[in-house]
């Protein structure tokens, strides 16, 4: 049905309406009004019409051409009104009806419309007024009402096409595109230059992808009617799709100067600014379109769901991610057969973490024709959830209908690896090079495959005969270093990828392949060395700078992943991975305080973001702020449904909170789910052993104990050791450092050993580790561990190895202490000016030098040492005793009295000699 119907009546049949009684003066404004008319200059006959309607408010003919006319000019209300004022005045109901319905209809009172507008078995409109009727019921989404009616405007006139098309507009609305084009084709065998049947046929072959075609339709329907708005959005859509955006804005632009307040037409122009690259013009362009549609009452949206669909889009381009969840999630479940709809809310489940209904909205769709990023959406949802034989299957369902599809092909490639299939992912690469088909990108997948021996020979021909072909492209020479990596050919890989880089050196991807190989080599600093190569030949490119940031992580320098990632911050604060990724560090580098301030502003927009949540949450446990952090557990708890990972790892924050009570019913939300996760089992038993049920602990940790499974070990040494079962811990313990012989591991078993008077053997433990592997912390554990134990010759032995082959300040510092207490002052006073040269910047190195110097008669130059160590830690009782006597012998004893009488109020080893001191004062 046309959008603006020209329901024109002949000049004769409006002259016969005219009384001739009316004034002269009427008449003329009306005849000029008339000719205003047929000329399409309806402003000019609008302001004519009113002053007829001024003079003589009776004139119906005027009445009826002014409704006409405001019509025309999109001013529905005042059309109603004059329709409605006509029809009291006298005026033939047949020549109202149809322009009062048009009015009705873009009103959008499809109620209104269905009371007035009335089948007439003596009206020569009644297929009209079907046309009215069945769009009204459509737009309630009455859909069999309407199809009743479109279907009885067939059967009274078959040669018109009105039935036809009303029926297509309801196929098209249900996804059902060929039962759509079968009514289309109907129609336009019945009238070839209808705009709305040909822009309906555009509107099809669209869908279908077929552009060409669609755009020939389109502009045949702007040929018969110039203003279609519809038309004109649809030939803009498709320029948008080809980048085309020059062509694209002359029918926005089109569109906005006859209705800037246009929704539909406002997103269009959003999008064409998000593809020049201008993303802030964009959502501000959305903005105003959500901030206009939203003062729309909430019932009425929901009597209008294209009006919410378009408010969540709008929302989506702002990147108010959970605002415009709700409106397009509305739509989808309202229109099974809508898309779009259903792709944007599985884009946001996927973004939310939450995979499972990600599939489910996509299982919703009903539609018979599926898009490229509809597979792609499921695809990347059951590769999250490690289904990979479901996802092959989907892959292959995916590829009947888009054989050629590059991405398509990558994620069956990637798939056939993940189900161990490697040759028939080498068989997909081969055919493509034999078709001539394989893009450079897929090329490079050849060189990422863990491939057997056999494999990788194949693989090797393949990259040879690239390259013969191209020995100087640098994709190829990049993928036969790949395959060399593999072949642990490392240094031709290296070679290659230099020769690469040469070739072209802005190629970013391909530093990126250097840094993959120095690594496979161990060769950290190189690599590093070759990813700041990369950035500084693209200082802001976030790829390179997130590649840097991992690097340092991957090394455990946290401070430098963090420069990395405050840089990417800086470009981009809404990148919540990188953001998480930035809060994960600081957490571990115990700056939960400065993680909470950064992620809080981030709130609004990621109220559902899993990721963000947790470390959110991490933030408040670690800084004991409980009454916040539970109520993100909460939201937490609620969005972990289907994930016993994540609801396991609820469950620890709420016991970092002592909420053990939510605790457990977030394990028990999780033992539903999979009773039998392994970490599910580890969080139950340290919330075990947290309230006091060791033994139950120890039942719930024996299965995954039998298995030697690190964390359920460790749980089982802290459960034997809170019940007194000191020997069960040693026991385990020594098991645990066997299996997993980490330096972290040998002193744990030290400390056990310790704890039960067994110190002996676990200087043996700590010792035997040391023999097999060098650690600068197990030697210094060692060194203190036989000070406290008042071995000070062991303990001399192991701070000289590390002050003298690891430069430690600090084992210089206690040797020098050791030394003193010998009554080697001299020698000690060497050691710790050797300490103090080391660092400067101790406190402890700067007491222990100065006291030295005081000892050995140089109070003047030890004092400034011992006023800096105090000035550092004001706290130190000792210190504060050594700082008065150094005083002292300076001939200060007022100063000297106040630092005696501060000591007092501690207790410490020479507290009776300032006791005697203060007295002697």
């Amino acid at each position: 049905m046309p959008i603006l119907k020209f329901f024109l009546i002949s000049i004769l049949v409006l002259g016969l309406l005219a009384n001739t009684s009316y004034a002269k003066n009427t008449d003329k404004l009306y005849e000029e009004a008339l000719s205003s008319f047929n000329n399409k200059e309806y402003g000019k006959s609008i302001v004519l019409l009113k002053e007829a309607m001024f003079q003589t408010p009776e004139h119906l003919s005027g009445r009826i051409l002014l409704g006409r006319s405001l019509l025309l000019t999109r001013q529905f209300k005042s059309a109603e009104n004059q329709f409605r004022q006509a029809l009291i005045d006298g005026a033939d109901k047949r020549n109202i009806l149809i322009p009062l319905g048009q009015s009705l209809l873009f009103q959008r009172k499809f109620e209104n419309l269905l009371e007035v507008i009335e089948l007439d078995l003596d009206s020569i409109n009644n297929v009209e007024i079907l046309s009215l009727r069945g769009r009204a019921y459509f737009e309630l989404h009455r859909f069999s009402l309407a199809r009743e009616v479109y279907n009885t405007a067939i059967r009274i006139a078959p040669d018109k096409v009105e039935g036809y098309l009303g029926n297509a507009i309801i196929e098209l609305k249900l996804g059902f595109i060929s039962k759509a084009e079968g009514w289309l084709d109907k129609a336009l065998a019945r009238n070839n230059s209808n705009a709305e049947a040909l822009q309906l046929k555009g509107d099809v072959l669209f869908r279908q992808g077929n552009l060409p075609s669609a755009k020939e339709y389109l502009n045949q329907s702007l040929k018969f009617n110039f203003n279609s708005f519809r038309a004109r959005l649809l030939l803009a859509e498709i320029y948008i799709a080809e980048a085309e955006l020059d062509e694209a804005l002359e029918h926005i632009n089109f569109v906005l100067a006859l209705e800037p307040d246009y929704p539909n037409v406002n997103l269009l122009y959003a999008f064409v600014l998000i593809k020049q690259g201008k993303k802030n013009d964009a959502q501000k362009v959305s903005k105003n379109i959500s901030s206009y549609l939203s003062k729309i009452d909430e019932s009425d949206l929901n009597k209008s769901p294209s009006i919410r669909f378009i408010l969540g889009t709008s929302l989506y381009i702002q990147e108010s991610w959970e605002n415009a969840y709700g409106h397009l999630n509305f739509y989808a479940k309202k229109f099974p057969g809508h898309e779009q709809s259903h792709m944007m809310v599985a884009s946001l489940d996927i973004r939310f973490e939450r995979y499972n209904a990600a599939l489910k909205t996509l299982m919703h769709f009903t539609g018979e024709s599926k898009s490229v990023k509809y597979w792609l959406l499921n695809l990347v949802s059951l590769v999250k959830l490690s289904n990979h034989s479901a996802a092959l299957a989907t892959v292959e369902t995916a590829l009947e209908n888009y054989p050629e599809n590059v991405k398509l092909l990558e994620f069956k490639v990637k798939l056939l690896i993940a189900n161990n299939n490697l040759s028939g992912a080498i068989l997909v690469l081969d055919k493509l090079y034999q078709q001539g088909k394989a893009s450079e990108e897929l090329a490079l997948l050849l060189g990422q495959l863990q491939l057997s021996a056999t494999e990788l020979e194949q693989a090797h021909i393949i990259a040879g005969k690239l390259l013969a072909d191209k020995p100087k492209n640098p994709v190829y020479l990049s993928l036969s270093a790949g395959v060399d990596s593999k072949m642990g050919r490392h240094d031709l890989a290296q070679n290659k990828l230099i020769k690469a880089i040469s070739l072209s050196p802005k190629t970013l991807q391909l530093y990126i392949n250097l840094y993959y190989v120095y690594l496979q080599q161990g060769k950290v600093s190189l690599a590093a060395k070759v990813l700041n190569q990369a950035h500084q030949k693209s200082p802001k490119d976030p790829f390179v700078i997130g590649k840097l940031a991992a690097l340092a992580e991957e090394v455990h320098n946290l401070e430098v992943a963090n420069k990395w990632r405050l840089v990417l911050y800086e470009m981009a604060p809404k990148d919540i991975d990188n953001l998480i990724s930035l809060a994960d560090n600081l957490i571990k580098l115990k700056q939960s305080k400065v993680a909470l301030n950064l992620l809080l502003p981030h709130r609004v927009y990621n109220r559902l973001n899993v990721k963000y949540l947790s470390r959110l949450a991490a933030s408040y446990a670690n800084l004991k702020m409980c009454v916040d952090g539970e109520k993100v557990l909460n939201i937490l708890h609620g969005l972990s449904f289907e994930n016993p990972e994540q609801l396991a790892t609820v469950a620890k924050m709420y016991m970092e909170c002592g909420l053990y009570e939510r605790a457990h019913r977030s394990l028990e939300s999780a033992e539903k789910t999979k009773f039998k996760h392994t970490n599910v089992q580890l969080v139950r038993a340290q919330w075990l052993i947290e309230i006091k049920q060791e033994k139950l602990a120890l039942q719930t940790l024996q299965p995954l104990v039998n298995k030697e499974n690190r964390r359920a070990l460790e749980l089982q040494i802290i459960a034997y050791d809170a019940i007194g079962l000191n020997n069960d811990a040693i026991k385990v313990a020594k098991q645990l450092y066997s299996k997993y012989p980490q330096p972290i591991y040998a002193h744990r078993l030290f400390l056990i050993l310790k704890k039960n008077k067994k110190i002996e053997e676990g200087f043996l433990i700590l010792e035997s580790h040391l023999k097999n592997s060098e650690n600068i912390n197990i030697r210094r554990i060692i060194a203190s561990e036989y000070i406290e134990y008042g071995n000070l010759a062991q303990a001399e032995k192991f701070y000289t190895v590390l002050a003298q082959d690891f430069k430690d300040a600090d084992a210089y510092r206690q040797l020098a202490v050791i030394k003193s207490q010998q009554g080697a002052i001299s020698e000690g006073l060497e050691l710790a000016q050797s300490a103090y040269t080391l660092d400067a910047n101790s406190p402890s190195i700067a007491a222990t030098y100065g006291w030295l110097l005081v000892q050995s008669g140089q109070a003047e130059q030890g004092l400034p040492l011992l006023r800096f160590a105090n000035a550092r830690d004001s706290r130190q009782p000792t210190l504060m005793f050594r700082l008065a006597e150094t005083l002292l012998i300076l001939k200060q004893p007022r100063q000297a009295k106040i630092l005696f009488e501060k000591a007092l109020t501690y207790d410490f080893p020479d507290k009776h000699k300032a006791v005697i001191r203060l007295s002697e004062l």
